[in-house]
């Protein structure tokens, strides 16, 4: 599972990502390596083929997230249309 903030990568699984937005702004930065986001900023989930990205965004919904989004093909669906991939 990866949730997109900006253009960055919050590695995790589905599960942890109410743990991860629990945490604190220093301890969230010191395991993902950026900021915890804002929660009005623009985020998008992604998985490989949907399912997951959808419950991450609920997730975060639940945790106070406004602007938060799933892309609803996959990641898949994603490269076989071009889709930049780092």
């Amino acid at each position: 599972m990866v949730l997109f903030s900006r253009l960055s990568l919050i590695p995790c699984a589905v599960s942890e990502v109410g743990e991860a937005l629990k945490m604190s702004s220093g301890d969230f930065e010191g395991k993902y390596g950026f900021p915890l986001p804002a929660k009005d900023a623009a985020i998008v989930t992604h998985c490989l083929k949907g399912l997951r990205g959808a419950k991450a965004r609920d997730a975060m919904k639940e945790a106070g997230f406004t602007n938060v989004d799933v892309y609803m093909g996959s990641f898949e669906d994603w490269k076989s249309k071009g889709g930049q991939v780092e």
